[in-house]
């Protein structure tokens, strides 16, 4: 491979990949100790074959049910190349390994052929990895392994490339192995206000730039971190991750001292962009050679260090820089009717639009809004770093950080972006995971250096007739269902996230292993989660963010609960039943012209409430609807019951009377239950049983159909012999109220 695919220039300079385990040099046993701290094991013979790798989602928290990666390139929008199968047998494994061999090396003979920069041809191969082993696993044992060997692969280059800046000794990398030593740092980067700066924007025209407002918070986070990579001089594979508002990253021990320097800079940056509405925490850990078993305690460690640090958001700013911001007022006062729309801010950067006054940025935020649906491609090229000003556009915002970044929908639109920009190496991000058939010629033009990788990037965007992303009003005026005009937001995330690092890998937490469960969930929740609305919920649905473990979405009301549903039972096959995997989940419905920061608050509260101990003793895995908390599988009857009564009314087979009925014998009901002093909750009988028995049966016998006869029967019975889901009858007759005639 190296004599095939490496230009011949450097190719003595990477054989210690290939020598690493019979170390000759320096170089060797760099390579060597990476690899051995990366996975915190000792690797058996290679020449074993390599077995299917195994699902570290599936095994957390050492569930035995196992499942085992599709030895496919990845596409995580193909459930068939995503979601784990059963093991396989070996001349099956062995034929798939063959046809993936094959397309990983056809791929590499036409994207390969003008690296002849070190960092170009770094780059290039590390996507085409991400692409074909991320399904390989790292492991040659007999047992499959649940780590790939991407991830092992970008975790032992980090390692390396911090030993080969700090010019460690052959001696020094033997003592390593042997007693605790400095190795080097986890740097761990966290933008502050993220949650004001995407949700404190009004309801009235918020839509055209809401998706937009969280990508560039993303993009924030990329050129931050970027910025800490090229200023350190360090390679791409160093960047361990970035989502969320924040990054991490291994660093040299050599370079530690300019840390501070950088972090200053880089807040200073920040703040004269933002005025404060974004700030940056920047704190860094040592790692020692004894840590790399239990890694997730360093992470633990630097978490807590920055969430100390984070009380202080512009701590590292310098004084000059934080003087001019205190005491100055945010906005500049004047016209008191020429103020922006969407964030209420006013001053000079406040300009007419067609439907009123918007800042520029706001203007250009929609600008993106309106492009990030049909994109195809993201163009990354760094820049010089621009002197920072306050923003008035996303993409002015991102140069004062040294990153330019272009938006193209399609191989023709990008190459006329590509013959544009001036020389030099541009990343580009396909959105797409299967290539597009105009990528090629990009591949053979050396004075135009684009490498290529595939992103994973959640997109679900509902557009109105004229391809403008729906307002809310939008959104509410056309539910799926019925016409109660409302719209809501739902927020979701993964329970017991933080302990499933810490203890749900076992004994051994390596930064592989780590690593490999990181770039898992974010297959998962970046790349396959949109997916779920297809074909039928796509018109409703604004998905807002989702990475790392959790999801923000804005939709018609109507839409949300089954979408909960469906990332639900999607997130217990995608895990294979493990029990230590579960989420919880809350929206609201709130109405047209609603302050959408308010709603974001609100569903965030309702999530809470999901988390919290419930009236069964239960707490977590659950959904909050209608300001109800309830475990899943009482959603899905609670969902089959009134999208049923709704139907019976709508038909006409059902009185519309009888939602009214059920609703009050439900809240007699709830209002008799007693708890006794063993916690268990008993209903003291009460007029609402016989009232129960005497209405239902006279509304029963006047239904001619015998289906919807025997459904009010067997509500009837409910009363009459209580059991747990008695107390939700009333909450299905309100939604199934909802769903006909639009409520109260």
């Amino acid at each position: 491979f190296i004599e095939r695919h490496l230009p011949a220039a450097w190719r003595e300079h990477v054989r210690a990949a290939a020598y690493h385990h019979r170390p000759r040099s320096k170089g060797d046993c760099w390579v060597q100790l990476a690899d051995h701290l990366a996975s915190s094991e000792q690797v058996e013979d290679e020449d074993k074959p390599l077995p299917q790798i195994r699902s570290i989602v599936s095994a957390l928290g050492g569930h035995t049910s196992a499942g085992y990666l599709p030895i496919k390139r990845l596409n995580p929008q193909d459930a068939a190349s995503l979601f784990p199968v059963p093991r396989q047998q070996s001349s099956a494994v062995d034929a798939d390994f063959r046809q993936l061999w094959d397309e990983f090396t056809k791929a590499c003979q036409q994207t390969l052929v003008t690296a002849e920069a070190v960092q170009v041809y770094l780059e290039k191969i590390y996507a085409l990895l991400q692409e074909f082993t991320w399904c390989v696993s790292a492991g040659f044992s007999e047992d499959a392994s649940d780590v790939s060997l991407f991830d092992h692969a970008r975790s032992t280059s980090a390692l390396a490339a911090c030993l080969a800046y700090d010019n460690r000794s052959e001696d020094w990398c033997q003592s390593a192995c042997r007693s605790p030593i400095e190795v080097c740092y986890l740097v761990g980067g966290d933008l502050s206000g993220v949650q004001n700066f995407i949700y404190t924007i009004t309801s009235s025209g918020a839509a055209k730039s809401l998706r937009a407002r969280s990508f560039y918070v993303q993009l924030i986070s990329e050129a931050l971190a970027l910025a800490l990579v090229r200023r350190l001089e360090l390679p791409i594979t160093n960047l361990l991750y970035v989502g969320g508002g924040g990054f991490q990253l291994l660093v040299p021990v050599k370079t530690v001292g300019r840390l501070p320097e950088i972090a200053r800079d880089l807040t200073d940056r920040l703040l004269e962009v933002h005025r404060g509405a974004l700030g940056l925490t920047l704190k860094w850990t040592a790692v020692f050679s004894n840590e790399f078993d239990s890694f997730n305690q360093v992470r633990d460690r630097l978490g807590r260090e920055i969430n100390i640090a984070k009380r202080q958001p512009f701590s590292a700013a310098s004084p000059q820089i934080l003087a001019k911001s205190i005491g100055v007022p945010i906005t500049q006062g004047g016209d008191p009717l020429k103020f922006c729309r969407v964030t209420g801010e006013d001053g000079e950067n406040i300009i007419a639009d067609e439907d009123g006054y918007k800042s520029r940025f706001v203007i250009s935020l929609e600008k993106l809004g309106r492009q990030l649906p049909s994109a195809s491609y993201l163009v990354l090229s760094e820049t010089e770093f621009e002197p920072p000003v306050p923003a008035k556009s996303w993409n002015e915002a991102l140069r004062s950080f040294g990153l330019d970044v272009k938006v193209a929908s399609a191989a023709e639109h990008l190459r006329d972006l590509l013959t544009n920009l001036p020389e030099g190496l541009h990343r580009v991000w396909r959105l797409d995971p299967i290539p597009g058939e105009g990528e090629a010629p990009f591949h053979s033009k050396p004075e135009k250096t684009a490498i290529f990788s595939y992103k994973p990037f959640a997109r679900l965007t509902p557009l109105n007739e004229d391809g403008i992303p729906k307002t809310t009003e939008e959104l509410a005026a056309h539910p799926r269902r019925g016409h109660f005009e409302r719209w809501g937001v739902l927020r979701m995330d993964l329970d017991n996230m933080g302990e499933l690092f810490q203890k749900g890998l076992g004994d051994r937490v390596s930064l592989s292993r780590v690593a490999s469960l990181s770039f898992s969930l974010r297959l998962f929740f970046e790349g396959w989660l949109p997916e779920l609305a297809k074909p039928d919920l796509e018109p409703y649905l604004y998905l807002q963010y989702a990475g790392g473990d959790d999801l923000f979405i804005i939709g018609a009301w109507d839409a949300l609960p089954e979408f909960a549903l469906r990332v639900r039972d999607s997130l217990e096959k995608f895990a294979c039943g493990n029990p230590a995997i579960s989420i919880s989940g809350g929206m609201c419905i709130v109405e047209a012209a609603f302050p959408l920061y308010q709603a974001a608050r609100e569903a965030g509260e309702a999530e809470d409430k999901a988390k919290a101990p419930r009236s069964d003793g239960r707490s977590k895995n659950a959904f909050t609807f209608l300001d109800v908390p309830m475990d899943w599988e009482t959603v899905r009857v609670l969902q089959a019951e009134a999208y049923r009564l709704a139907e019976g009314v709508n038909r006409g087979c059902l009185p519309n009377s009888l939602l009214q009925v059920l609703q009050s014998l439900a809240q007699q009901f709830s209002s008799s239950i007693k708890r006794q002093k063993n916690g268990r909750e008993v209903p003291v009988i009460g007029p609402w049983t016989w009232m129960a028995a005497y209405q239902l049966t006279r509304m029963a016998s006047g239904i001619k159909d015998p289906g919807y006869e025997s459904f009010v029967l067997e509500l009837r019975d409910r009363f009459l012999s209580p059991n747990k889901q008695t107390r939700f009858v009333g909450l299905a007759a309100r939604w199934a109220q909802y769903l006909t005639r639009g409520g109260n």
